[in-house]
Protein backbone atom coordinates (compact mmCIF):
# COMPACT_ATOMS: atom_id res chain seq x y z
CA UNK A 1 0.00 0.00 0.00
CA UNK A 2 1.41 3.34 -0.80
CA UNK A 3 1.02 5.60 2.16
CA UNK A 4 2.74 8.41 0.59
CA UNK A 5 0.35 8.83 -1.97
CA UNK A 6 -1.22 12.37 -1.89
CA UNK A 7 -5.41 10.95 -1.60
CA UNK A 8 -4.27 9.65 1.37
CA UNK A 9 -2.40 11.58 4.51
CA UNK A 10 0.21 8.57 6.37
CA UNK A 11 -1.48 6.59 8.61
CA UNK A 12 -0.54 8.35 11.94
CA UNK A 13 -1.61 11.44 11.15
CA UNK A 14 -5.17 10.08 10.02
CA UNK A 15 -8.02 10.12 12.94
CA UNK A 16 -9.98 6.66 13.17
CA UNK A 17 -13.02 8.54 11.02
CA UNK A 18 -10.31 9.02 8.32
CA UNK A 19 -8.90 5.86 8.40
CA UNK A 20 -12.73 4.02 8.10
CA UNK A 21 -13.44 6.64 5.23
CA UNK A 22 -10.41 5.80 3.39
CA UNK A 23 -11.52 1.83 3.88
CA UNK A 24 -14.15 2.20 2.75
CA UNK A 25 -13.49 3.87 -0.44
CA UNK A 26 -10.65 1.85 -0.85
CA UNK A 27 -10.37 -1.40 0.54
CA UNK A 28 -14.45 -2.50 0.55
CA UNK A 29 -14.76 -0.97 -3.18
CA UNK A 30 -11.97 -3.15 -4.18
CA UNK A 31 -13.14 -6.20 -2.68
CA UNK A 32 -16.71 -5.75 -4.03
CA UNK A 33 -15.13 -4.70 -7.80
CA UNK A 34 -13.17 -7.71 -7.35
CA UNK A 35 -15.67 -10.45 -6.70
CA UNK A 36 -17.48 -8.95 -9.37
CA UNK A 37 -15.38 -9.93 -11.36
CA UNK A 38 -14.53 -13.34 -9.90
CA UNK A 39 -18.10 -14.11 -10.53
CA UNK A 40 -18.09 -12.98 -14.30
CA UNK A 41 -15.10 -15.26 -14.77
CA UNK A 42 -16.58 -18.03 -13.06
CA UNK A 43 -19.85 -17.57 -15.69
CA UNK A 44 -17.77 -17.27 -18.31
CA UNK A 45 -16.01 -20.08 -17.60
CA UNK A 46 -19.37 -21.98 -17.03
CA UNK A 47 -20.67 -20.58 -20.07
CA UNK A 48 -17.84 -21.36 -23.01
CA UNK A 49 -15.17 -23.92 -21.34
CA UNK A 50 -16.16 -27.47 -22.13
CA UNK A 51 -15.45 -30.26 -19.90
CA UNK A 52 -15.06 -28.38 -17.11
CA UNK A 53 -13.97 -30.62 -13.54
CA UNK A 54 -16.70 -31.64 -12.10
CA UNK A 55 -15.89 -29.84 -8.80
CA UNK A 56 -16.40 -26.85 -10.52
CA UNK A 57 -20.04 -26.40 -9.96
CA UNK A 58 -19.39 -26.79 -5.54
CA UNK A 59 -16.35 -24.62 -6.57
CA UNK A 60 -18.93 -21.89 -8.24
CA UNK A 61 -21.56 -22.62 -5.44
CA UNK A 62 -18.82 -22.09 -2.67
CA UNK A 63 -18.14 -18.34 -4.05
CA UNK A 64 -21.46 -17.31 -4.57
CA UNK A 65 -21.79 -18.05 -0.81
CA UNK A 66 -18.93 -17.05 0.46
CA UNK A 67 -19.38 -13.78 -2.10
CA UNK A 68 -22.86 -13.01 -0.34
CA UNK A 69 -21.41 -13.41 3.14
CA UNK A 70 -18.38 -11.05 2.44
CA UNK A 71 -20.82 -8.07 0.73
CA UNK A 72 -23.28 -8.54 3.87
CA UNK A 73 -19.92 -8.18 6.08
CA UNK A 74 -18.55 -4.91 4.14
CA UNK A 75 -22.50 -3.80 4.56
CA UNK A 76 -22.15 -4.45 8.64
CA UNK A 77 -18.73 -3.11 9.02
CA UNK A 78 -19.89 0.19 7.70
CA UNK A 79 -23.06 0.34 9.14
CA UNK A 80 -22.49 -0.85 12.58
CA UNK A 81 -18.90 -0.97 13.21
CA UNK A 82 -17.38 2.08 12.05
CA UNK A 83 -20.23 3.95 13.85
CA UNK A 84 -19.21 2.60 17.05
CA UNK A 85 -15.93 3.53 16.10
CA UNK A 86 -16.39 7.17 15.22
CA UNK A 87 -19.17 7.33 18.51
CA UNK A 88 -16.19 5.96 20.41
CA UNK A 89 -13.94 8.90 18.71
CA UNK A 90 -16.06 11.23 19.16
CA UNK A 91 -18.63 11.46 21.92
CA UNK A 92 -16.58 11.09 24.99
CA UNK A 93 -18.20 8.15 26.23
CA UNK A 94 -16.45 5.43 27.76
CA UNK A 95 -15.77 2.42 25.23
CA UNK A 96 -18.15 0.18 27.93
CA UNK A 97 -20.88 2.44 27.83
CA UNK A 98 -20.91 2.68 23.77
CA UNK A 99 -20.32 -1.36 23.52
CA UNK A 100 -23.77 -1.80 25.40
CA UNK A 101 -25.07 -0.63 21.97
CA UNK A 102 -23.13 -2.73 19.76
CA UNK A 103 -21.42 -5.63 21.69
CA UNK A 104 -22.80 -8.40 20.18
CA UNK A 105 -22.96 -7.01 16.41
CA UNK A 106 -19.27 -6.05 16.76
CA UNK A 107 -18.34 -9.55 18.41
CA UNK A 108 -20.36 -11.28 15.67
CA UNK A 109 -18.17 -9.73 13.08
CA UNK A 110 -15.21 -10.06 14.59
CA UNK A 111 -15.84 -13.57 14.45
CA UNK A 112 -17.23 -13.50 10.63
CA UNK A 113 -13.46 -12.37 9.88
CA UNK A 114 -11.82 -15.53 11.38
CA UNK A 115 -14.92 -17.40 9.05
CA UNK A 116 -14.14 -15.56 5.84
CA UNK A 117 -10.82 -16.20 5.87
CA UNK A 118 -11.09 -20.12 6.36
CA UNK A 119 -13.86 -19.94 3.71
CA UNK A 120 -10.73 -17.89 1.28
CA UNK A 121 -8.87 -20.60 2.04
CA UNK A 122 -10.41 -23.34 1.17
CA UNK A 123 -11.55 -21.54 -2.18
CA UNK A 124 -8.31 -21.23 -2.76
CA UNK A 125 -7.32 -25.11 -1.85
CA UNK A 126 -10.61 -26.01 -4.50
CA UNK A 127 -9.24 -23.36 -7.24
CA UNK A 128 -5.44 -24.71 -6.73
CA UNK A 129 -7.33 -28.29 -7.00
CA UNK A 130 -8.90 -27.40 -10.31
CA UNK A 131 -5.87 -25.59 -11.96
CA UNK A 132 -4.08 -29.09 -11.30
CA UNK A 133 -7.17 -31.10 -12.92
CA UNK A 134 -7.36 -28.71 -15.62
CA UNK A 135 -3.43 -28.99 -17.13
Amino acid sequence: MDTDSPLMPPIPAMSNVQLMRYLVFTHHEFTRNIMDEIAELIAQASATVPGLPADFQSFSQLWVKYSKAMRQHLVDEERILFPWIEEASESGKTSEQIAARYSGAVKQMLHEHEHHESDINQIRQMADQLSAEGG
